[in-house]
């Protein structure tokens, strides 16, 4: 399964195959972007739906982790936040540190691989 963004904004779908995700695609274009439609119905249309093939054959599939970052960085500081507070006696506050260091860690993670495989 890939999970792309919009060419025009930052919308998600997923799709596991490049049709599948055009049917995904097209309720949001419909609704979101009609003008777009409207004003390239008699356009290059062909020309759009090749490069948005190759964004999506271009498209690392681990890129579909990505949301899930902050969650994974928080749950790996809950862990380490138990284990510090156990052996300091301090468990509320180390937890809480952990969570909010591991959310971070998170977000960074997350930032550094989409700049790493950025097309732009």
């Amino acid at each position: 399964m890939k999970t792309l963004t919009c060419d025009l904004c930052d919308h998600t779908v997923s799709g596991e195959t490049f049709e599948a995700w055009m049917e995904n695609l097209k309720p949001h274009y419909m609704s979101a972007h009609a003008d777009f439609m409207e004003q390239n119905a008699h356009g290059d249309m062909q020309k759009w739906m090749d490069d948005n093939r190759a964004r999506f054959d271009a498209q690392d599939e681990s890129f579909a982790l990505l949301p899930f970052s902050i969650a994974f960085g928080a749950a790996f500081g809950v862990v380490a936040g138990v284990l510090i507070g156990s052996v300091t006696d301090t468990i509320a506050f180390s937890v809480a540190l952990g969570v909010s260091f591991g959310a971070g860690i998170g977000i960074v993670a997350s930032l550094v691989y989409k700049a790493l495989h950025s097309k732009d």
